[in-house]
């Protein structure tokens, strides 16, 4: 069973330290993809098992980076609605 929980602009300061957070962690996700695939190209071809090992973890790896962008995206939407900053201005009627 589904719950749901009020957000509201007292929420803005723990949203926005997560997301401070998970920012970093997704920063330090594409570091290492980045080293990851440098090692890759540098590794000779008949290293099967290490190729082997190495994409194993590209794909972990892109899989916690997918993953944390759409938690981090979720969590940005969830702000915006908390935040009176971010709240959409009425259109005014003609």
């Amino acid at each position: 069973m589904a719950s749901q929980a009020t957000i509201n602009q007292a929420h803005v300061p723990l949203l926005d330290s997560f997301l401070f957070v998970l920012d970093s962690h997704i920063e330090d996700l594409l570091v290492r993809l980045n080293k990851l695939y440098q090692i890759i190209e540098n590794l000779p071809a008949n290293q099967t098992e290490q190729h082997t090992r190495l994409d194993l973890l590209v794909k972990q790896c892109s899989l916690e980076a997918d993953w944390a962008l759409r938690i981090f995206r979720s969590y940005t939407i969830m702000k915006e609605a908390a935040s009176p900053i971010y709240a959409p201005v009425p259109r005014a009627r003609h």
